[in-house]
């Protein structure tokens, strides 16, 4: 199956959603780096489907029933830009790390 351009960009959502390590395989580049990731558990910070799914189990573990719903898509030449809306119940620790180290 040949993939919309528009579809990787989704699909990362998705696996932040639901931790899937084939849909990760399939839409992550091994170089992909979450440069958002600075506040992150460290193994956010890993390049590839390995630090999207680290970060999918932290933000999973935080917020119950977590849901990433594109609101609206647009795409030019090759790029893809998302709106999303971040849905879930706030169940779960979510804290800030710097240099490995949680804060408050």
């Amino acid at each position: 199956m040949e993939l919309a351009v528009k579809d990787p960009a989704v699909g990362l959502f998705r696996v932040l959603e639901t931790g899937d390590p084939t849909l990760a395989a399939e839409v992550v580049h091994e170089a992909f780096q979450n440069r958002e990731a600075t506040m992150s558990p460290p193994a956010c910070r890993i390049a590839g489907p390995a630090g999207v799914l680290a970060s999918s189990a932290w933000m999973r573990s935080a917020f119950e029933d977590l849901r990433l719903p594109v609101v609206q898509t647009i795409h030019y030449d090759d790029q893809v830009w998302l709106r999303l809306r971040m849905q879930g119940r706030h169940s779960g620790a979510f804290v800030l790390f710097k240099d490995g180290e949680w804060t408050r």
